[in-house]
């Protein structure tokens, strides 16, 4: 019921539809530890809502940014990681350029908000501020 409402909230928020976690996600979430508290899993679910589609389902992929000694958590494969790299370097984008827009699109995606930028981008607020004032 929790991961329901905070859907709805973020569905709301971001302007978006999406229906609701698929069995495989709701399955990951039952089986992860919780290590944090109830914050722990609105940020996650906010994360899932930013990344699923906008009115698909919310996948393991979307909740869980990577893996963690091989329990539910699960990012992009490395497969499509290398893909993306190869992409870079080919058309020969500057890192910092790279950093620059990465780092945007997280903050325009959460509407401002440097924490949970920070937090989709897999680093704490104060360094994203210092990477943003560099």
């Amino acid at each position: 019921m929790l991961a329901e409402s905070f859907i709805n909230k973020f569905n709301a928020l971001y302007q978006k539809q999406v229906r609701g976690l698929s069995s495989r996600a709701r399955d990951a979430l039952c089986q992860y530890p919780w290590p944090g508290n109830i914050r722990e899993l609105e940020n996650m679910i906010e994360r899932g809502v930013l990344l699923a589609p906008g009115t698909g389902l919310i996948e393991v992929s979307h909740l869980f940014a990577n893996l963690q000694g091989g329990k539910a958590q699960m990012g992009a494969s490395s497969d499509d990681v290398d893909s993306l790299i190869e992409k870079l370097l080919t058309q020969q984008i500057p890192l910092p350029q790279i950093e620059a827009k990465l780092m945007q699109r997280a903050i325009d995606s959460t509407r401002g908000n440097l924490s949970s930028a920070a937090r989709l981008l897999g680093i704490t607020r104060p360094q994203l501020a210092y990477r943003l004032k560099k």
